[in-house]
């Protein structure tokens, strides 16, 4: 074979190209490549080290650097959406990144974006929810699941609900949802807890901490989707390409003694449905004016698995729920009282007065049966040190012995050994992915067909090169060895009871 020459290695088939763009008016607006100087999109699994540590802890980033022209100078950067896409000549785009604009700097010169993942726009939002009993913390999206939480027949876990109620639609059902916020795509989690539920904090935070309770990561992809992993997948699934030293320039291997854990302490809160009870008291006086209803917005200090009304099916609450009198104290006539309930742990309150003067709401009490503590332990699972300590913000999920075991058996599994984090440097490819396997052959040094998973990606130049962070899942146990729940087997399956 005739060697290239330098017209044939330099064709413009072989050239990175990219596109950059912003959505305004209803439209992707592409920017003029000749204005765009660098643009450096990065995604990982993982804040930590320890590449398939369980969380929701990262999100993605990217730096854009522009010329300084008075069109891009002009544009309302303050959370602008963004989309950065690289290929290469006569192929199709990929993206790489999609998020928001979060802060801008101009120094005469030229113009940096430095934007966020879309993670910044869940942990905007205050999610309440339904109490859900013995329902796994996610369940798989398909083209045909029920997602939406309005419907009788909706059985998805708390992560769907979190994402759905965020604005995400399910990736498999794009087509029925072209105008999404945002799209999620989600795999069958091992534990159900039970109970799940929600109250008022910011999405982003519940999904770390509902994966550091439950196993498993959740991530934003490139193309901008949410995905939730169960950590029986870290390890699973083909090999997508043997990484070899032709395809890297330099690697990199870096370790920390924190990531191996040997034993797990883990507080249990035991929570049990109660009798009917008093689970809200309000005792601050409230006018009421003629015509003139209040609502008022209740937080209760447990989660509260229905209420008492004053008929079945209705909202009206019974007399006594509220104490309503004139202005002189004799107690009130044609007084409504009406609970929505918005979550486990918030419904508001409204009351009307039907007798044309002005009243005043004296006392409230709502009744209903809490799901409440009946008592709590402390379990550790594993023997040795280094020991971990599950935080007591996540114990609130971890409501039952079996729970604890569960989880601590699955941190001991997946943290047992260290697993350095390998950097290699190459050229772009379009192809490599968060979360893929792929085979690490290395041989002289001591990589010799190592599976791996990638944790990170980090596009350089403008599309031209790239990092990878791959970590060892060697011995990680993976689906294939389990019974799991909702599986078809066969007969001759010989697997060992899942998690």
């Amino acid at each position: 074979m005739t060697p290239p020459s330098r017209e044939q290695i330099e064709a413009t088939t072989t050239q990175p190209i990219y596109e950059i763009a912003y959505w305004l008016n209803g439209i992707w607006n592409s920017i003029d490549p000749d204005d765009v100087q660098d643009a450096d999109p990065q995604h990982s699994t993982s804040a930590d080290l320890h590449g398939v540590a369980f969380g929701a802890s990262v999100g993605a980033s990217c730096t854009i650097v522009l010329a300084d022209t008075p069109a891009l100078r002009a544009l309302p950067w303050a959370q602008l959406p963004v989309r950065v896409s690289f290929g290469f000549a006569t192929s199709n785009l990929v993206d790489a990144f999609r998020g928001i604009v979060m802060r801008y700097a101009r120094d005469g010169d030229t113009i940096t974006w430095s934007c966020a993942g879309l993670d910044v726009l869940l942990s905007t939002i205050p999610i309440y929810s339904p109490l859900l009993a013995q329902r796994l913390m996610a369940t798989a999206t398909s083209g045909s699941t029920q997602e939406d939480p309005a419907i009788s027949t909706w059985r998805g876990g708390i992560i769907n609900y979190i994402f759905w109620m965020c604005g995400g639609r399910p990736l498999e059902q794009q087509a029925s949802f072209p105008a999404a916020l945002f799209y999620y795509t989600c795999q069958a989690a091992l534990i159900a807890p039970a109970w799940s539920w929600v109250a008022g904090e910011n999405a982003w935070d519940e999904l770390q901490r509902l994966c550091t309770g439950g196993g498993g990561q959740v991530v934003q992809r490139p193309d901008g989707v949410f995905a939730y992993s169960n950590p029986l997948s870290f390890g699973a699934g083909p090999s997508t390409m043997t990484i070899t030293s032709a395809h890297i320039d330099t690697f990199q291997i870096a370790g920390d003694a924190h990531d191996m854990v040997a034993s797990v302490r883990c507080r249990v809160t035991n929570r049990l449905l109660q009798l009917e009870q008093a689970v809200y008291e309000d005792a601050t006086p409230r006018l009421i004016g003629p015509g003139a209803p209040i609502t008022i917005v209740c937080d209760m200090a447990v989660p509260v698995y229905d209420y008492v009304f004053a008929s079945s099916g209705a909202p009206t609450l019974p007399e006594d729920a509220v104490l309503v009198t004139t202005l002189g104290g004799i107690p009130a006539t044609g007084i409504t009282a009406t609970l929505t309930q918005i979550g486990a742990a918030r419904a508001t309150l409204q009351i009307s007065s039907s007798s044309g003067q002005t009243v005043v709401c004296r006392r409230i009490m709502l009744r209903g049966r809490p799901v409440a503590v009946v008592g709590d332990e402390q379990l550790v699972i594993g023997n040795g040190t280094p020991q971990l300590e599950i935080s007591d913000d996540v114990a609130v999920l971890i409501q039952t012995a079996d729970h604890a075991q569960m989880i601590g058996s699955l941190y001991t599994s997946f943290y047992g050994q260290t697993r350095p984090v390998v950097t290699l440097s190459l050229l772009y490819d379009p192809d490599r992915k968060l979360g893929e396997r792929v085979t690490l052959n290395l041989p002289d040094d001591g990589f010799a067909m190592v599976p791996m998973r990638i944790v990170a990606v980090r596009v350089q130049e403008t599309g031209a090169r790239m990092e990878l962070d791959v970590v060892s899942v060697a011995g990680l146990p993976t689906d294939d060895q389990f019974f799991l729940l909702d599986t078809v087997y066969a007969d001759s399956d010989t697997r060992q009871l899942s998690y």
